[in-house]
């Protein structure tokens, strides 16, 4: 029963993850209410497993978190993604976090490659929405049919996404 209620408060966690994600895509926003979820998930998942694993995990926030921050605070990331990763951590075991963090970055890759080809061939391209101009480094362009919110190739990036994603491969590889 352990087992399964901490499997499920993973997917749980999974599910705020989620949620996170689409607000990323939406706005450039990763709400605290959904890192609280992930957070209260992945903290009860690590107490339903047992074992000293609930303590290895709590020191992984911390490590995780402060460079994140200062990354945050010098605008390299954004405020939500610093705060989403640690948390992330909680819903893997403490000897998966390395792998996590790197199917976190070569999902972040995969991110930016498809933002980059939706940039440049979507239906929400610049010649179209802009007339032929390319809009200035950090300028936006939405897509009101998908809701879909493009920048500028200088801009955001909804690492949200490849947060998600990076965690389900880690998750799903170790099923």
């Amino acid at each position: 029963m352990t087992e399964t209620g901490s499997t499920f408060l993973v997917w749980c966690g999974v599910a705020g993850m989620a949620l996170a994600a689409v607000t990323d895509l939406r706005s450039r926003i990763i709400p605290n209410a959904a890192v609280l979820w992930v957070l209260a998930a992945g903290l009860g998942a690590r107490l339903l497993a047992g074992g000293p694993a609930i303590w290895v995990s709590l020191a992984f926030l911390p490590i995780l978190f402060l460079p994140l921050a200062i990354l945050a605070y010098r605008g390299d990331i954004g405020g939500g993604d610093a705060k989403l990763i640690p948390v992330a951590s909680l819903l893997v075991r403490p000897g998966l976090v390395l792998e996590l963090l790197l199917a976190i970055t070569l999902s972040g890759g995969l991110v930016a490659l498809v933002m980059l080809i939706l940039q440049r061939t979507g239906p929400g391209r610049w010649g179209r929405k802009t007339g032929g101009a390319r809009p200035a480094p950090g300028a936006s362009v939405s897509n009101a049919q998908t809701g879909i919110h493009l920048t500028a190739p200088t801009a955001d990036l909804p690492y949200g996404v490849a947060i998600l994603l990076g965690t389900v491969v880690t998750l799903l590889g170790h099923a």
